[in-house]
């Protein structure tokens, strides 16, 4: 197999590039936004895999944050405190939704 020369990234398009990565954090509150509603399709199956991937997503954010993290005023900080508020509005949504329905 043939050596092929990629192009060199200027420094500015790897700079774009590191703004555009999401850290480890940032993807676990992304799965645990994308997942959730999920639990909702009332598919046993579903349910069950995205309670799993739910479970593991979780230990990977215990791992990731540490509890520094609420009094680091970086970047970084501020967007994980920004994922914690979404987060919490989607939790008590999520609740507010298995309340109503349990009434019906």
């Amino acid at each position: 197999m043939g050596h092929i020369d990629l192009p060199e990234l200027e420094t500015e398009d790897t700079l774009e590039l590191q703004f555009q990565q999401l850290s480890l954090p940032q993807f676990c509150v992304s799965i645990l936004e994308s997942t959730v509603p999920l639990l909702r399709t009332g598919s046993r199956q579903m349910i069950i895999r995205v309670l799993e991937l739910l479970a593991e997503d979780m230990t990977l954010i215990g791992e990731a944050i540490s509890t520094d993290i609420w009094d680091d005023s970086s970047l970084f900080g501020i967007d994980m405190f920004d994922c914690y508020k979404r987060f919490s509005l989607l939790k008590r949504k999520m609740f507010y939704d298995f309340h109503k329905d349990s009434r019906n």
